[in-house]
């Protein structure tokens, strides 16, 4: 677990310092969405940091918890987590180019399955994983705050 590092490797990171394929995950802080509302439609867009045009499908899921706590360096702090039922596959994916922007499909329903939970409050936190195969990388908050992922939701 790199808590610092200057972009998000999706999902293999060749010569990088893990040999297993990464659960990249993003922490939103203070998300004001009541309780219930429903969500019509969510997206995070994403900065490519590095040019890429393999094969990659990704699976985007949120962690199934209220309020989604800070990461941390303990082994397996992303992959245990609980996450929701509900995901959405990214498949298909473009070839990026360094410094264009990126956008996931509608994840709706994963937002949608954490603010429906009981204890769900207006500026909670979310948490999205994201798995599956092949490779992106994009900017993260460490390396360029201003370029980093966001969290897009419409909802009423």
């Amino acid at each position: 677990m790199t808590l610092t590092s200057t972009d998000l490797d999706f999902i293999d990171d060749p010569g990088g310092p893990c040999s297993a394929d990464q659960q990249p995950a993003m922490r939103f802080n203070s998300i004001v969405i009541p309780q219930g509302s429903t969500i019509v439609s969510a997206s995070v867009t994403f900065q490519a940091d590095e040019a890429n045009s393999q094969s990659t499908t990704l699976t985007i899921y949120g962690q199934a918890v209220n309020n989604a706590p800070q990461f941390t360096t303990a082994a397996g702090d992303i992959s245990l987590r609980t996450k929701t039922t509900a995901f959405t596959t990214w498949s298909n994916m473009p070839a990026w180019v360094v410094d264009q922007n990126y956008q996931t499909p509608n994840m709706a329903s994963v937002i949608q399955e954490i603010v429906n939970r009981p204890g769900w409050a207006s500026g909670n936190s979310i948490v999205i994983i994201v798995t599956g195969s092949g490779t992106r990388v994009a900017e993260s908050y460490e390396g360029e705050s201003v370029n980093a992922p966001l969290l897009t939701v419409t909802y009423y």
